[in-house]
């Protein structure tokens, strides 16, 4: 299952909604789709953008969407390549791993071998996050990797890591595709938990102790998210537009002046 891909080049903004993602969650992994375009020339993946998805199910060592998930983002890469202005397509997929090594599993391994069955370019990130150095220091490991199938009976396959590269975008930006899922991340995790705590409360015979727990429970979650994720993207999101509304005065300002300069140009002339 040899592939072509040579290198990934992740852009910052697109990085960013990787890492938020990926620190939503400390205690199960998440994941998403990597949209991007396939650059022939070098065969460098470019990912400019990620799809938030919605797990199916929640564990600390593995994670999965349903397969009409995946159709669903594979069926509106026209409408967001028309946002963004670039031929998008899904190159790949990434999920987190909350205090364990960036090291990819046997079973994403497998995952990743499946996925190029489809498309042999498909490439695969890893987050490794809150996880601790021997300093007791948390830090944030990525990696870029593919699967390779190795000669034996049954097929086993093994890890190959891609160079990745963190492309720079102008400073402070974030295209409107990003800007797009970075929105999207605590609206698919308040999903996760609605369905969860509605799951457990499948009828009405439950005692009011339990119903009491279950609530509690809910509430406790939707109070963290709140916490952790939605306040301080509302406070980036309220500097955003401060720091775009100072620009457009900066903006204003020296377009009057250049034309206060041209009307008394033209004096001059005349």
């Amino acid at each position: 299952m040899a592939s072509g891909v040579l290198r990934v080049n992740l852009f910052a903004d697109a990085y960013l909604v990787c890492l938020t993602h990926a620190l939503s969650a400390e205690k199960e992994e998440v994941m998403g789709v990597l949209l991007g375009e396939l650059q022939e020339g070098d065969m460098t993946i470019l990912i400019r953008g990620v799809s938030i998805m919605r797990r199916v199910d929640k564990r600390a060592d593995r994670v999965e969407i349903s397969p009409e998930q995946l159709t669903a983002i594979v069926i509106d890469t026209e409408r967001l390549s028309n946002k963004s202005g670039h031929k998008l397509r899904v190159v790949g997929w990434y999920h987190s791993h909350p205090h364990i090594t960036v090291l990819p599993s046997h079973i994403d391994i497998n995952t990743q071998a499946n996925y190029q069955m489809m498309d042999e370019n498909f490439v695969g990130l890893i987050f490794s996050s809150f996880n601790e150095d021997h300093n007791k220091k948390c830090k944030l490991q990525v990696i870029a990797f593919q699967s390779l199938q190795i000669d034996s009976s049954p097929p086993e396959y093994e890890r190959v890591e891609l160079p990745l590269t963190i492309v720079q975008t102008p400073l402070s930006h974030i295209s409107s595709l990003c800007m797009e899922s970075l929105v999207q991340i605590p609206v698919v995790l308040f999903q996760e938990e609605e369905e969860a705590y509605t799951s457990t409360n499948p009828s009405e015979c439950q005692d009011v102790v339990t119903q009491m727990y279950n609530s509690s429970v809910y509430t406790q979650s939707l109070s963290k998210m709140l916490d952790i994720l939605c306040a301080p993207l509302l406070g980036s999101f309220q500097e955003a537009v401060a720091r775009n509304k100072r620009m457009t005065e900066e903006l204003t300002r020296e377009k009057n002046q250049l034309l206060k300069d041209l009307v008394e140009l033209e004096n001059d002339v005349v």
